[in-house]
């Protein structure tokens, strides 16, 4: 088992991570985490290079592009629902 992680504080610093390592991005990963889990209270272990993108700002983000909404992959999933009102167009699909 490969026990590598990487932790960028950057989207630049990650892409240049993920370039030379092949380390594969996880940002929550809730399912990942039971599948490689070792042991109750045990740090899971992977058969690959991780790396926990969860704080990068550059994806933390929700915007309109033309007529469609573009979400940020490691925006949590309950901000879309705070943004209604910003976005109504994103209300309309969430009750869709």
């Amino acid at each position: 088992m490969v026990e590598t992680s990487y932790i960028p504080q950057t989207l630049e610093e990650a892409l240049r991570i993920r370039k030379e390592t092949g380390a594969k991005p996880l940002a929550g990963g809730t399912d990942l985490m039971v599948m490689h889990r070792r042991g109750t209270g045990v740090i899971p272990s992977f058969p690959w290079p991780v790396m926990i993108i969860s704080s990068l700002e550059e994806l933390k983000y929700i915007r309109r592009d033309g007529d469609e909404i573009v979400i940020g992959s490691v925006l949590l999933p309950v901000t879309p629902l705070r943004m209604t009102r910003q976005f109504p167009m994103l209300s309309r699909r969430l009750r869709a």
